[in-house]
């Protein structure tokens, strides 16, 4: 199995994305003004653009997708080489490629995860 890790990740980044739009969050009355909160609440309030952290973690997911990515486009690489008798032992590609589905596996756990949590935030009620 090939993983597309920029498809997977564009995937992922939309469901995240926080609703931006009038249009996608009904209902919804418009919060007060920070600068009506005590000085203690507004010192404390975080900003209201992407932080750093978000910025951190998305590159770390992305590049998290990219080495599960490579380590399947390897693996094929390496059985294609075995099976012509030019490439590495048999028994070293089978751990490859168990390894390489295992990685496969764990991030689409990831990403159903990520789904299910961003689901239940969605579905909470206001």
């Amino acid at each position: 199995m090939r993983i597309d890790a920029d498809n997977l990740f564009r995937e992922v980044e939309a469901r995240l994305k926080p609703a931006t739009s009038n249009s996608e969050i009904k209902g919804v009355l418009p919060s007060p003004s920070l600068s009506d909160a005590p000085s203690s609440v507004q010192q404390a309030a975080p900003s209201p653009t992407a932080g750093s952290g978000t910025q951190s973690f998305i590159n770390s997911l992305s590049d998290a997708l990219r080495e599960v990515n490579r380590g399947q486009l390897q693996n094929v690489a390496d059985v294609d080489s075995s099976v012509r008798g030019k490439g590495p032992e048999l028994h070293k590609v089978m751990a490859e490629t168990e390894e390489a589905s295992l990685a496969f596996q764990m991030t689409i756990q990831f990403r159903n995860k990520a789904l299910e949590a961003y689901q239940d935030v969605m579905r909470m009620q206001l």
